[in-house]
């Protein structure tokens, strides 16, 4: 790391972490506690992490080209706001070195700058909600006598298996036109979990 600073004509601030990484003084390398980076990556240039949730969409709204160290489980992909990740065991000099040439290319900057315009323009909530209707299975949903409602009852008839939401059903048991024996719960989908115990608790 410190021999990629110098080739690459740079400064890092290195956050020590739950290792408490640490060094020797050195005029390339600055190693620092626990510091919010939603202030920190306002004054960089460019970021270098192993692609946690949470650092990169903070890293990408504040506009920070990103070099990506995946160690285990973590994304592994890049939206052309950097180079390609290098994974920590293939880690190099050479290779981190020409990352951090990479992310102070005009294309990279400009490349996260858009990224972070894209994303102060959006709300993810407000996109997420919208997903998540979207793709509701809502004919499915729907109750067969009141179809503005929500059907969480089944009632056979013959072969035909009618769908129904309370309150059709309470109107239906009011005036006695069908017994409340006979309903079954609705069940949109049918989840089955398995639970195998490694060992005793």
């Amino acid at each position: 790391m410190i021999v990629s600073t110098v080739q690459a004509g740079i400064r890092a601030i290195v956050s020590k972490g739950w290792s408490n990484l640490n060094g020797p003084p050195n005029e390339h390398i600055y190693f620092i506690d626990d510091c919010p980076y939603e202030w920190l990556f306002k004054h960089v240039a460019a970021v270098i992490h192993h692609v946690g949730a949470g650092t990169t969409d903070c890293g990408l709204l504040n506009g920070r080209p990103t070099v990506i160290v995946p160690f285990f489980g973590e994304m592994v992909f890049c939206a052309c706001d950097g180079p390609e990740p290098v994974p920590h065991a293939s880690l190099t000099v050479e290779s981190l070195t020409a990352a951090v040439k990479f992310c102070h290319a005009p294309g990279a900057e400009a490349a996260a700058q858009n990224i972070a315009v894209i994303m102060k323009g959006e709300s993810g909530v407000i996109a997420a909600v919208e997903s998540f209707h979207r793709n509701l299975p809502v004919e499915r949903m729907r109750c067969h006598a009141m179809p503005n409602q929500a059907a969480v009852w089944t009632f056979k008839r013959g072969k035909r298996e009618i769908k129904l939401s309370k309150p059709a059903v309470q109107t239906l048991i009011d005036n006695n036109n069908i017994n409340p024996k006979d309903l079954r719960e609705y069940a949109l989908l049918k989840q089955t979990s398995i639970l195998k115990r490694i060992s005793k608790i």
